[in-house]
């Protein structure tokens, strides 16, 4: 759901506070704007107190729809790499209107930052010989966010473009290719092996039992991501917005049951009609961070005891193990490790690596992370033939091209289109290739007796 859980203060609600004036701002950049503006369309505030109780507001709604990840990365970029450079060229971090007015030397500051973080980074794995020519671009995109979240505008020059394009020709004369790293897909014979966890397995600290809260937790959270492709933090969710129990409906015979009893459950599970559903509702994403892309349309689950990766059969199988009735299901995550604590991104990792290794071969679980659920909802759509459209609202991509880097084309459907091409008879011909009258002493006089004529009536 996307309302505030029942019981919960949302922590993207501003505390109230009382009015002050007379004294100090205490918000940097409110008093930029009260005492550096000199331009006619200054602020003049009767009372200074109330600018600065404004911007205060809004730069902690702006701080609301910062994700966790992405604050993690800019203060990482901020710290490590763009303080550190703003102090050797003694300058101020901040870009503001001030700083655009010399737009050469802006673009030589922020090309040289691209040049100093290419000296100074350092790649994530020992294994690499280099960082990748991606991370200079996502360091400056960070810094670039920051300064747009203040209404600054951070150099964009070609300038930059051009230093960039020579930080990845650089890494490719050194070590060779260096294409983006992709998730790779699980297959469906892997997908449901992960499944198959012998009892007693140690699961990141934990002996497995496929009965037990955490047992039956992970299941929910594997299988979900089969089906629905969710991403990490749709299962992790945020502080205010999780999935809930009360997000997940069951159809039985055409009728909706949003707080679904034993009975009606047990009758889901011993009839297995092929019409038996579990709706479920997903939270705001990145592709839909206020819920108007896809928030409205729910998950639709067909219950099938017979596949391992059925959502609704482990969903059925949680709920019959451990009941939870009426206003309780508002504001209890569905997706947790003991019944009470969320999954944490963090142990969603470190709970695949281990299921990973218990039951899939090296070779198996290279490339392989969470994202690869997704990537294998993507691909086994396409391999299915479903369009464009039904694979971006099923999996829910905002754009095409996401789904073009993802989708991957079953290798021996690629092979066969290739193979049957070779044979294809090509008729086809471009506009300034096709042949033209040659010119002939008729043709002329009459192009002549037509430029005479046009002549004349522009006189």
């Amino acid at each position: 759901m996307f309302l505030p859980r029942v019981g919960s203060r949302p922590r993207c609600v501003a505390r109230a506070r009382s009015p002050r004036g007379g004294g100090g701002l205490r918000n940097e950049l409110a008093r930029s704007i009260l005492v550096d503006d000199g331009s006619p369309y200054a602020l003049h505030p009767d009372d200074p107190a109330y600018l600065e109780g404004i911007v205060h507001d809004m730069e902690e709604t702006i701080e609301c729809g910062r994700n966790a990840n992405t604050r993690k990365g800019e203060l990482s970029a901020w710290r490590k790499y763009y303080l550190p450079y703003c102090r050797r060229l003694r300058t101020s971090p901040w870009r503001g209107f001030a700083a655009s007015s010399d737009p050469m030397r802006e673009a030589v500051f922020a090309g040289g930052f691209c040049a100093h973080v290419d000296r100074e980074i350092k790649p994530r794995k020992r294994t690499d010989k280099a960082a990748r020519a991606g991370s200079v671009r996502n360091v400056l995109a960070h810094v670039r966010r920051m300064h747009d979240r203040r209404g600054f505008v951070f150099a964009a020059s070609k300038l930059v473009t051009h230093v960039l394009r020579g930080v990845a020709r650089r890494r490719l004369a050194k070590y060779g290719v260096a294409l983006p790293v992709r998730a790779e897909p699980f297959t469906s014979e892997e997908n449901v092996a992960m499944k198959d966890i012998p009892t007693g397995t140690v699961i990141d600290g934990v002996a497995y039992d496929p009965s037990s809260r955490f047992g039956r937790g992970w299941r929910l959270v594997d299988t979900f991501a089969d089906q629905a492709g969710i991403r990490k933090q749709e299962a992790v969710g945020y502080d205010d917005a999780y999935i809930a129990r009360a997000d997940n409906r069951v159809m039985v015979d055409g009728v909706i049951y949003s707080d679904p009893d034993a009975a009606t459950l047990q009758r889901m599970r011993d009839t297995g009609s092929g019409r038996d559903l579990v709706l479920a509702t997903v939270t705001a994403s990145k592709a839909d961070f206020d819920g108007s892309r896809f928030g409205p349309n729910v998950v639709a689950l067909l219950y099938n005891a017979d596949n391992p990766m059925s959502y609704a059969a482990a969903f059925i199988a949680y709920e019959l193990a451990f009941p939870l009735r009426g206003a309780a299901r508002l504001s209890a995550p569905m997706f947790t490790t003991d019944g009470v604590t969320r999954w944490s991104g963090a142990r969603i990792d470190r709970v695949l690596r281990s299921v990973m290794a218990a039951t899939l071969a090296p070779a198996q679980r290279k490339g392989k992370t969470f994202h690869s659920k997704r990537v294998w909802a993507a691909t086994s759509l396409t391999a299915r033939g479903r369009s464009e459209a039904n694979i971006m609202a099923l999996v829910r991509w905002a754009t095409p091209e996401s789904l073009r880097v993802y989708a991957r084309m079953h290798l021996l459907d690629q092979a066969r289109m290739r193979d049957n091409m070779l044979g294809a008879d090509v008729l086809a011909v471009n506009a300034t290739a096709l042949p033209i009258i040659d010119a002939t002493p008729e043709t002329d006089a009459r192009l002549d007796a037509l430029a005479d004529e046009l002549d004349g009536e522009g006189e």
